[in-house]
């Protein structure tokens, strides 16, 4: 071999048109490409096999190893000379003793550089080919503003939709001024149209037979995310966005967000673009671009985009958080929760009591949601109500009682109670009855106080509903909807015997029904 290669050729991207797959199956077929003295490299670091080049090129010609947010991706922020120390001896090895005619160096990050580390780049490259070729496939604006805006907020940043107007158009006219006369560009969409799609045309132009692409399993990367998963990620972001780590302490890392990557949800689509004066800019962007090139952009399609939190988001939503890890990811989640509930409580209160009730799960991630909310809003609630009516209607108190005793099981003071309330109960019958109660049948009353409780409870439930009505018992419910829908729709049936087809209860029960179904859903999915 000779010490420099024929050519070489530096994919530039643009970012957001298929890279990732490209150099995935290049890498996946490297030996192939050898085969036709195509050489395409991988890098080391820390056990890591970097096949996308863009930080390795960063580290090896830029002024600032760690810029275009390679010290994040890799991990050395606190001093990203470790990587370029790692990579810089990689580099030279492989531009100094080429094993190859053809070299492919594949980067999106290119088209980000400043024209001062372009022309480091040209340089190097220059001075280790015979010749060499820039390509850059080309998107349309429209399409690639929803597109970045998405890798953007994966990788924890905010974005204002209106300042990625124009990036497209800047990203080639850079690329344009520092490699005139090299730079090669291709429009995107006639590329995914190509026999056996995008990978194929690119390995066409670096020199693959097309005859052998057919036998070729390629494989593609798809990181789209869902408008949901999309808006928790920047609700994240808003509360704990990556640049402004020293002032909020929260340490963010790639991927921190990956559990959410496959969650379900709607395509991803900007809210409220159409008609808008952002879309009006990305066209105009666009039909500068076509007029530069000679390209013709398909035409946007727009989808009608349906209410968030369908019942497939709802199922897989809190295994999808915990999954997170980071517990202050996961509360600014659970706020966000509240939030979306709060917007949705009118229009869709089912929806929105399922928000809450995750929310309320997440906050008290580490002990019983459930419990805590139902000591709170129910237990006590019936507990007091008892002890409001015990002298007055020891029937009545011992149906209260009973309803806090199956909120706290076992609980002394409950237990002890509704034992009083079975035993005043059997009294005041004896006494009825003309009947002396010695303090030897006392005892044997109070012992015999467990097996009458469910017959009593059964014999008074009459009582309690002609006492306290309907509204009671709805109120009742709608006190613990948030925290229990199950101890909801058991109370408010209660009220459903009082008011049977009032439509408010028939609403209330249906939807308790239906959120006790995705709920045990979903916790069969997050025990999966």
């Amino acid at each position: 071999m000779t010490d420099r290669y024929r050519l070489i050729i530096l994919h530039a991207g643009l970012g957001k048109t298929g890279t990732t797959s490209i150099q995935g199956n290049c890498y996946r077929y490297r030996e192939l490409l050898l085969q036709h003295g195509i050489m395409y490299p991988s890098f080391s670091f820390r056990r890591k096999t970097i096949v996308n080049h863009s930080d390795c090129i960063t580290a090896s010609v830029c002024e600032n190893p760690g810029k275009y947010g390679t010290a994040f991706r890799q991990q050395v922020e606190e001093d990203p000379t470790i990587f370029q120390r790692a990579i810089s001896p990689q580099m030279d090895e492989l531009l100094e003793n080429p094993q190859a005619d053809t070299l492919v160096l594949s980067g999106e990050a290119v088209a980000e550089y400043s024209d001062a580390d372009m022309q480091a780049l040209l340089e190097k490259l220059q001075a280790h080919s015979e010749r060499l070729r820039v390509v850059a496939y080309i998107r349309s604006p429209q399409s690639s503003l929803e597109s970045i805006l998405q890798q953007r907020v994966k990788s924890g940043q905010t974005v204002d939709p209106e300042a990625l107007v124009s990036v497209v158009r800047m990203r080639y006219e850079r690329l344009q001024r520092n490699f005139a006369g090299l730079l090669e560009t291709v429009n995107f969409h006639d590329a995914i149209r190509y026999p056996f799609g995008l990978v194929a045309h690119f390995m066409t132009f670096i020199g693959v037979p097309k005859n052998e692409l057919k036998a070729l399993d390629f494989k593609t990367n798809n990181e789209r995310v869902t408008l949901e998963a999309y808006r928790i990620m920047l609700a994240i972001n808003r509360r704990y966005s990556r640049r402004e780590e020293r002032i909020h302490g929260v340490i963010r890392r790639p991927h921190d967000m990956h559990s959410l990557m496959k969650f379900p949800g709607q395509s991803f689509q900007l809210e409220e673009f159409a008609g808008s004066n952002l879309l009006q800019s990305t066209i105009e962007e666009g039909a500068w671009l076509e007029s530069e090139l000679g390209f013709q952009f398909p035409a946007m399609e727009r989808r009608d985009v349906k209410p968030l939190w369908q019942n497939e988001s709802l199922v897989a939503l809190e295994r999808a958080i915990r999954g997170l890890g980071d517990k202050n990811l996961v509360a600014a989640v659970a706020d966000f929760l509240v939030e979306e509930a709060s917007g949705l409580k009118g229009s869709r209160p089912e929806a929105a009591g399922i928000l809450r009730h995750i929310a309320w799960s997440l906050q008290n991630i580490e002990t019983d949601p459930t419990r805590a909310q139902l000591e709170r809003l129910g237990a006590d609630y019936f507990k007091f109500s008892a002890l409001q009516v015990e002298k007055a209607s020891p029937e009545l108190a011992l149906s209260l009682m009973s309803l806090a005793g199956e909120l706290r099981p076992g609980r002394d003071f409950i237990e002890a109670h509704l034992a009083k309330y079975t035993a005043a109960i059997d009294l005041l019958s004896v006494e009825t009855r003309g009947l002396e109660v010695s303090r030897q049948e006392a005892t044997g009353v109070l012992r015999r106080s467990a097996r009458h409780r469910q017959k009593t409870k059964t014999e008074t439930i009459q009582v309690v509903l002609e006492s306290l009505g309907a509204d009671y018992f709805k109120f009742a419910a709608l006190q613990v909807e948030d925290a229990s829908p199950k101890l909801a729709l058991k109370l408010m049936s209660l009220a459903r015997e009082l008011r049977t087809g009032a439509k408010f209860i028939e609403s209330r029960l249906a939807r308790y029904e239906n959120e006790l179904g995705i709920l045990e859903q979903s916790r069969a999915n997050g025990e999966g």
